[in-house]
């Protein structure tokens, strides 16, 4: 199976701090419905403490977000889909591309054509279109990857300056 780079900062940038940010969660009107009760004052008591929760994780999803905003439209997309994106329910994906396949996906021209290829790999022309997607997809995560710690390394350095 292909090797995949998985950056933890990424990773915890596009998969967890959302959720810490209450931005993919409906956990907090779940919560403020209860507190108020049926015709109850509204309480704002788990507000601040998401909020408290969520304060120490603000500056280094600050300097995340800078770093991810020097990258560029189509980088951020790919990224994007291979740490977030659910897995290929189509019949191979996985079995073909393993962890590539959702960056696979994104990348190609025909999604349809990919996913009947990696379903029918001994099919006429299927291989060679599964060997594209499997030599494309890590050749443009790496790149993402790079330029993304590039993007890093430039946020610290405008940090560091002042």
């Amino acid at each position: 199976m292909l090797e995949t780079v998985r950056d933890p900062d990424l990773e915890w940038m596009l998969c967890e701090l959302p959720a810490l940010l209450g931005e993919r969660s409906g956990h907090g009107a779940v919560i403020a419905a209860l507190e108020r009760g049926p015709g109850g004052a509204s309480s704002s008591d788990g507000a601040w403490d998401a909020v408290e929760r969520a304060r120490p994780h603000l500056a280094r999803a600050r300097r995340l977000r800078a770093a991810w905003a020097l990258l560029a439209p189509d980088e951020r997309q790919l990224l994007q889909v291979h740490y977030t994106a659910p897995a290929c329910r189509a019949a191979g994906m996985t079995a073909q591309l393993g962890a590539l396949a959702a960056a696979a996906v994104a990348l190609c021209s025909d999604r349809r054509a990919l996913e009947r290829a990696c379903g029918h790999p001994a099919g006429a022309g299927n291989g060679r279109r599964i060997a594209e997607a499997r030599r494309l997809a890590p050749r443009a995560l790496s790149h993402a990857h790079r330029a993304w710690l590039g993007a890093r390394r430039a946020e610290v350095l405008t940090w560091a300056s002042g």
